[in-house]
């Protein structure tokens, strides 16, 4: 697996998004899906078959991939913030017992920390939006040209724009955009950037 962002915790939210270099092979009756834990006991905190997670605290997280069929091995006896994946990995022929399934117990680790040097609350609205958002350009970029930039929430760059003689307020269309959360980041060419998330309705 490989990190498509690089997340940090803001507004008490951090996005994970990953994806695998190649597909696991999924042998005929057997799923795959995707497992995260916290800390270096690697306790189960979520399961999902998408290659997203949201998590809620700082601290590191793990996304695992499981192999497994429904049949054989039963999640349901998973309780959520309380069973390790080494509890699951016990069961499994690979970790000493009988059922035949694959658990990458190594994962793709993340440090999540909090966010830095965000725009301040307000400074971009409306959020959500359809269309346009504005921007109340802080002080800082005011005398200097200033870069804006527009990822995707799996960090692929999907509008630039720079700003030779910035005004107090800039707007933007994103209508465009399909729908979901995007990152803007603002950067100064004398130094300097700021960032923020923006939510396209």
């Amino acid at each position: 697996m490989k990190t498509d962002n690089a997340p940090c915790l803001e507004n008490g939210e951090a996005f994970i998004d990953f994806s695998e270099f190649s597909p696991p092979t999924v042998p005929t009756n057997y799923e795959v899906i995707y497992v995260l834990t916290s800390g270096t006991n690697f306790i189960i905190e979520a399961v999902n078959t998408s290659t997203d997670f949201t998590v809620s605290s700082t601290g590191r997280f793990t996304v695992h991939t499981l192999v497994y069929n429904p049949a054989t091995l039963d999640l349901g006896t998973v309780e959520l913030g309380v069973t390790s994946a080494f509890a699951v990995n016990s069961l499994l022929i690979q970790g000493g017992g009988d059922i035949c399934a694959a658990l990458d117990l190594a994962g793709l680790p993340y440090d999540i920390e909090t966010c830095t040097n965000l725009l301040p609350g307000g400074t971009l609205f409306p959020n959500p939006t359809q269309n346009y958002f504005r921007l109340r350009t802080p002080e800082l970029y005011l005398m200097q040209q200033m870069d804006v930039t527009i990822y995707s929430a799996n960090g692929q760059v999907v509008r630039t724009l720079r700003i030779e003689e910035p005004q107090a307020e800039e707007e933007f269309y994103v209508g465009d955009l399909p729908a979901g959360v995007y990152q803007l980041l603002i950067e100064g060419d004398q130094g300097g950037y700021r960032s923020a998330r923006i939510l396209k309705l």
